[in-house]
C-alpha cells in the first residue's frame, strides 16, 4: 500500500518534470525527487500506470549539450584518475612483489638454516638415543652384577653363620677334649696305682704262700 502523502499524482508530476529535464523517471530518481518517501513497490505501481496512460507515447531520452559535456569531463577525469591510480597500484604491486621476492629469499635462507639446525639436532638426538641405549644396557648389566653380588653376600653371610656355629661347637669340643684328656690322665694314674697295688698284693700273697708251705714242711 502506498505510504501517506505519496499519491499517483505526485509520482506522475515528478516523472514529467524529470522527462522535461532529460532524466529517466526511474523508481530511484522518482523516490529521490520525492525526498526518499514512498516504497519501491508503490512507486513501481504508479510508474506502470503513468506509462500506460501515455498510450504508448514515444519518449525520447534527450541529453542536453551541457550535460553531455559534463559527462565527458567526468569520464575524462575518471579515466585519468583511474589510469594514475592503476599506475600507482601497479608500481605498488611491483614494489610489493620485489619486497616479497626479497622476503622469500630471506625466508628460504632462514628455512635452509633451520633445516641445517634441524638435521644437526636430529643427529644429536640419535647420538643421545644411542647413549641412552648404552646406559640402559650398562644399567641392565650393573643390575645383574648387583643381583649376583647380593646373592653372593647372602651366601657369604649364611656361610659365616655356619662357620660361627662351627667355631662355637669347636670351642665346646676343645673344652670337652681337654676335660677328657684330664680324665684320661687321672684314669691312667689310677690304673697305674692299682697295677702297683695289685703287684704288691701278688708279692705279699706269694710270700705268704711260701711261708705257709715252709711251715708245713
Amino acid at each position: 500500500m502506498p505510504r501517506p502523502g505519496v499519491s499517483y499524482e505526485a509520482v506522475k508530476s515528478k516523472a514529467e518534470e524529470l522527462l522535461d529535464l532529460g532524466i529517466s523517471p526511474t523508481q530511484r530518481n522518482i523516490r529521490a525527487a520525492l525526498g526518499s518517501t514512498g516504497s519501491m513497490e508503490t512507486l513501481s505501481r504508479h510508474l506502470r500506470q503513468f506509462w500506460s496512460e501515455r498510450h504508448g507515447e514515444t519518449w525520447e531520452f534527450v541529453i542536453s549539450p551541457e550535460l553531455s559535456a559534463a559527462i565527458q569531463v567526468e569520464f575524462s577525469r575518471i579515466a585519468t584518475t583511474t589510469s594514475s591510480e592503476l599506475a600507482g597500484r601497479a608500481r605498488q604491486a611491483e614494489l610489493e612483489l620485489e619486497d616479497g621476492a626479497v622476503r622469500f629469499a630471506e625466508l628460504s635462507d632462514a628455512h635452509e638454516e633451520q633445516g641445517q639446525r634441524l638435521r644437526t639436532v636430529e643427529q644429536d638426538l640419535r647420538g643421545a638415543e644411542a647413549v641412552v641405549d648404552q646406559l640402559r644396557s650398562s644399567d641392565a648389566v650393573l643390575r645383574e652384577d648387583l643381583r649376583i653380588a647380593n646373592q653372593n653376600l647372602i651366601q657369604a653371610r649364611e656361610e659365616t653363620q655356619r662357620l660361627a656355629v662351627s667355631v662355637e661347637r669347636a670351642g665346646i669340643l676343645e673344652v670337652e677334649l681337654r676335660e677328657a684328656r684330664a680324665m684320661l690322665v687321672t684314669t691312667q694314674s689310677q690304673v697305674s696305682r692299682l697295677l702297683d697295688e695289685n703287684k704288691e698284693l701278688r708279692v705279699r700273697l706269694e710270700a705268704a704262700r711260701r711261708t705257709r708251705t715252709l711251715g708245713k714242711s
